[in-house]
């Protein structure tokens, strides 16, 4: 599952790995995103429906053991999607958000705003957008989820340069067990990958191999 701004276009090279290794990938655009209709985004109040209708599409065609694998944008709308579907057996954030103020901090941090203005903006952000959905969208942060998804086994993988985790050890504690954590000194935001490709390749690997049995 892609990130903000972007669509799955941007991750269709992560698919001849898992390919080869025999799992069965599922690629989609999240709303107002890629081939998607809409503008409105949400930070994981909507998505997880995304999430959850990937999931029901999958569950159709007869796949019971389900694997979600998001980066960024798509971590974040991964852990609230999760608690919804019996059907995933593990998840991998790879650089999610624990909540909208990290968030819409980092954001503004990426953009060279001082974090003080990225606290202020995720308030206006978030009040404007919770009147439009009459919602509050606090309550879909993935912090406050990120729990629910134990006993199935979750993967966060984090960058320690990274803008938008400074929050990375609340989410850490916040979630159940099993759980694993791989932090990587000196690497960006969702740059793990491209820094250690062969690493992450062994490590999703292997995590998604020993929680989704054939």
């Amino acid at each position: 599952m892609h990130g903000r701004s972007c669509s799955l276009d941007w991750d269709v090279h992560r698919a001849p790995f898992l390919h080869a290794a025999g799992f069965n990938v599922l690629f989609f655009d999240f709303r107002g995103h890629g081939r998607s209709p809409g503008r409105l985004v949400t930070f994981g109040c909507l998505e997880r429906q995304d999430v959850e209708g990937a999931v029901e599409f999958l569950a159709s065609r007869g796949i019971r053991r389900i694997g979600l694998l998001g980066f960024s944008y798509g971590g974040m709308a991964a852990m609230p999607g999760a608690p919804l579907c019996p059907e995933v057996h593990a998840v991998i954030s790879d650089g999610g958000p624990a909540s909208l103020r990290s968030a819409i901090t980092g954001l503004a941090v990426e953009r060279g705003l001082p974090r003080w203005l990225g606290r202020f903006l995720v308030w206006l952000t978030v009040a404007t957008t919770s009147l439009r959905l009459r919602a509050n969208l606090f309550a879909y942060e993935p912090v406050r989820w990120v729990g629910k998804i134990a006993p199935r086994p979750i993967l966060f993988i984090h960058g320690e340069l990274d803008p938008y985790l400074s929050d990375f050890a609340e989410l850490v504690a916040a979630a159940g067990e099993p759980k694993l954590a791989w932090r990587v000194p000196g690497v960006g935001h969702v740059k793990v990958s491209d820094t250690y490709p062969d690493e992450f390749r062994r490590r999703v690997l292997e995590f998604f191999e020993s929680s989704l049995p054939a």
